[in-house]
Formats: structure tokens, sequence, C-alpha cells
């Protein structure tokens, strides 16, 4: 359970509490590849976090020790080959191929997209881009809906071919619509929306440049999706398991204890760890709620309704009849659920409302979505500034219509509340 733990924490950003329960863990237990090479990532999280490259470099050099030392025990082909990488790294060449090319001759076992990966960085290392740009094309084929391990594949890729090439986007063709980091798409967009506007201010801008800014906007809303649906997974399957069974076995603990002073705390831990799993589950509903995968879009709607009726205290009513509903696709139900949500958030923070309405219909082959309150409403010129700015909330629920080749309308009047109206097919 403690490895459990500290993957999760390690994959929540809490790097130095990983590494602490992953040190105990060591002294504990006779370690194996798979612990060793997960003390070697974290060592290696701590090296690229490192403000001081002294510091750094020394992180680097404990995570090849570990990823070394868990080769040397089982063989392990991912411990292998993050060693080797690790030599290049430190600038250690001829230490780097020659383990890369043994790593890639004892290669037997790994799944496909793991072999391709390992495969494709033992080019790169062994000085063969064009082959590392093969075996990238059939990692990215086999690794389809793993956000998370494409994400570190490319990160690693680009780290290598910046220290071997001094060209970290050598082999970015591979990952193309692929990208599961959405800072650099982000920066993209910003510079491309300030080009556009430019462009505008000096009537030159064309249709291409317009098209790119649609095409890069939707591709982000893509990929912020993509990691949300990741992030909520690994919420409710390791965190939210991790609290529970933790909880679990205080409750079994605290029956066997005869100190009251101990046992009252033990009481209090178990209630304090109980109010985290309460809001971890509150973050991974909010992130991707489970209901939109298992019961549909129209009952992930009313559980959000009544979450919001619950938190704002406001008249919320709720209206959906979809015929269609277990024929809806999962991007066609999330992009029309992000839509209600962001309405609602712009009611909370914004209308001052004390009514609202959500309607959700299927009206022929089209898909009508309606949010309505009473409150203040805005000019129309604010979705233009909004989008000037830099922020998605209105521009987003616009492209996110188009995405599904439908349409938004904002319907406001100063004074007398604000409509929300997305109309799309039923099918793409």
């Amino acid at each position: 359970m403690r490895r459990e733990l500290a993957l999760a924490l390690a994959r929540s950003g809490q790097t130095e509490e990983a590494r602490q329960v992953l040190s105990e863990l060591l002294i504990s237990v006779p370690p194996d590849a798979e612990l060793l090479g997960l003390v070697g990532r974290i060592n290696k999280d701590l090296a690229w976090r490192s403000a001081d490259a002294e510091e750094g470099r020394a992180h680097l050099q404990s995570a090849l020790a570990f990823y070394f030392d868990g080769y040397c025990r089982d063989g392990d082909a991912y411990c292998g080959i993050n060693a080797a990488s690790l030599h290049a790294l430190l600038g250690e060449w001829e230490a780097a191929a020659g383990l890369a090319a043994e790593v890639v001759e004892g290669l037997a076992t790994e799944e496909a997209f793991w072999q391709s990966a390992i495969r494709a960085e033992a080019s790169l290392l062994l000085g063969r881009v064009e082959e590392a740009t093969q075996h990238y094309d059939a990692c990215v084929g086999a690794g389809a809906g793993r956000t998370a391990d494409l994400q570190s594949v490319w990160t690693q890729a680009r780290r290598l071919c910046a220290a071997l090439h001094g060209d970290p986007g050598l082999v970015d063709v591979c990952f193309a619509g692929q990208s599961s980091d959405p800072e650099p798409l982000a920066e993209h967009l910003q510079a491309l929306r300030q080009r556009v506007e430019v462009n505008i201010e000096a009537e030159s801008a064309t249709e291409s440049d317009l098209t790119a800014l649609r095409l890069l906007a939707r591709e982000l809303l893509r990929l912020q999706e993509e990691q949300r649906h990741a992030l909520s997974r690994e919420l409710h399957d390791n965190i939210a398991q991790l609290l529970s069974v933790t909880t679990t076995r205080i409750a079994s603990a605290r029956r066997h204890v005869r100190s009251n002073v101990l046992r009252k705390e033990l009481a209090e831990v178990r209630k304090a760890l109980e109010t985290v799993l309460q809001e971890v589950g509150a973050l991974s509903r909010n992130l991707r709620p489970s209901l939109l995968d298992h019961a549909g879009l129209p009952a992930a709607i009313e559980k959000h309704a009544a979450a919001f009726r619950e938190r704002v205290r406001l008249d919320l009513t709720v209206e959906c009849h979809l015929p269609s509903a277990d024929h809806l696709d999962g991007e066609r139900a999330g992009n029309l659920f992000r839509i209600a949500q962001e309405a609602l958030h712009n009611i909370e923070k914004h209308a001052g409302a004390t009514e609202a309405r959500i309607s959700l219909l299927e009206d022929g082959n089209l898909l009508q979505l309606e949010i309505a309150d009473n409150g203040r409403s805005f000019h129309p010129d604010r979705a233009t500034a909004a989008q000037k700015n830099g922020h998605l909330g209105l521009v987003g629920m616009r492209e996110r219509a188009k995405m599904l080749g439908g349409t938004l309308e904002i319907h406001a009047e100063p004074g007398n509340g604000t409509t929300v109206r997305a109309a799309v097919p039923v099918r793409g």
C-alpha cells in the first residue's frame, strides 16, 4: 500500500512526500526493480524541479544509481533505458550508448507501447534519429488514450534531443495531435492570438490565420478535457482508494487500543481523513463526473445542479428529455456538460441571480441546451473583451459548440438576465 501511496503522491506533484514514503519502504522490504525504478523516478523529478544546477545533477546521479540497480537485479528494460538516458543527460555518452544497445538486445517481454518507446529512446542514444522517429510513430499508434504515458515519453524525448542534438523538437512531428502537455499549446495559442489581433487592426488578417486560431483553441480544449479525465481517474482510482483503505485500517486499529487518549486521537485522524476523502471525491466529480460515463449527460447535469443548489442557495430548475441519450457519444456529452458547468459558474460568480433554469431537449436531429437566469446581465462586448484578455470561459463555450458542429448564442439584456443557448447535432 505504501508503494501505491508513493506513486499517487509522485503523480500529484508531492515529490518530497513520495521520497519520504519510499525511503521508509526501502528499509522495510527487499527492493525489486519496480520499487527501485519508482525511487529513480522521484529523484529524476527532484532534479528537474531543482533551481540549483549542482543539486539537480546530484539528484540525477542518485536517480541513475537506483535505475541501474533495478536493471542489474532483474534485467528490467524500463530501469535500463532510464539509466542509459541519465548517462547521456550527465554527459556520459559512451556509457549511454553501450547500455542502450544492451537493453535493446535483451528486450523481449515489454508490451507494444513500451517496446516502441524503449526502442525509440535507445535509437536516439545510439544516434539513429530516423530509426527513433519510426519507433516513436509506433509508440503513438499503440498509445491511444494513454495521455500520461505519452506525456512522459515525449518529455523524455525532448530532453534527449536537446542534450544530444541541440534541438528539443527533433521528433515532435511524431506526437502531432497527441500532445499531452497544454502549456506549450497555450503559449502558442496566445502568440497566435496576438498575431491575429495585430493583423486585424492592420486589416491584413487572412482566413488561414483565423482558421488556425480556431483549430488551436479547439485542440487546447480537447487536451484540457483529456487531462481532466485522466486526473479524475487518478483521484478516484488511486488517491481516494488509498484514503478509504487508510480510514478503514485506522478504525480497525482503534478497536485494539486501550488508551482513551490515543483512541480519541485516532478518531480525530479518521474524521480528518474522511473529510479529505469527501473533498477528493468532489474534486474528481468536478473534473469529470463519473455519472457522465456511467449514467449519461442528463444524470450528470442533474447531479451537478443538485450540488450547485446546495452551495449557492438558488432556485434552479432542470428539465432534461433526451430519447437518444443512450446513443450520445462521449465527446458530445462531455462538451455539453462543460457548457452547462461554465454557464452555472458564471451565474454563481457574476449574476447575483435568485432563479435559474437548465433545459436539455432533443428537437429532431438537434440537441438544445439552454441555461437562463434572472440576474444582472452584461454587455455583449464582454465576450470579445474576454477573448482579447486570454480568458476562455465564454469563448470556450462557443468553441465547444462549434467542435460538435453546432452553434452557441448568448442573449443578454442588462438588468433582465442572461440566456445561453447551444444547439448541436445529436450525432456527428
